[in-house]
């Protein structure tokens, strides 16, 4: 099944307990039966996941000086459709709404937002995150642009 979306990694400051509890919190929100730790919220599919290898800490702290926990959520829909792409997004800006630290990878190397001390930057590389979506998050919540690259690889 094909999907579109990216993973976000918080500050070590939120912990997994306080992630899941604002996943839970998310409109028409249910656990997914079939699978632990997963959860839908209308079209989004939300997995709490682990991460395994602190290489994408190390790249994110070196890329961003911006040191995250050992968890991740998951966001995704697995539609192309449009309504799908647009709730993804406020469910996204949802769960950024208490404003700690946090960043959204895509395919573990593309940065699409940062969000430092409440203030978010969207990407404008146009590569990961498309000006249309862009634009859309913008119509949401005020947020800098800036073009956000890569992570850097660390040894």
């Amino acid at each position: 099944m094909a999907s579109y979306g990216f993973n976000l990694y918080f500050s070590k400051k939120v912990d997994r307990q306080t992630a899941l509890d604002r996943i839970l919190a998310l409109p028409g929100c249910k656990p997914d039966p079939d699978s632990p730790d997963d959860y839908w919220s209308e079209w989004v599919h939300l997995r709490l996941g682990q991460v395994d290898q602190t290489f994408i800490q190390k790249n994110i702290k070196q890329s961003t000086g911006l040191e995250v926990g050992e968890f991740y959520v998951a966001i995704r829909v697995h539609t192309a459709e449009e309504e799908a792409f647009l709730e993804k997004w406020d469910r996204t800006l949802e769960l950024l709404s208490s404003g700690e630290d946090a960043i959204a990878i895509k395919e573990f190397c593309a940065i699409m937002f940062i969000q430092r001390d409440g203030q978010l930057t969207l990407d404008n590389s146009g590569e990961d995150l498309s000006p249309y979506y862009r634009d859309y998050i913008l119509s949401k919540r005020p947020a800098q642009l800036a073009p956000l690259g890569l992570l850097a690889e660390t040894e």
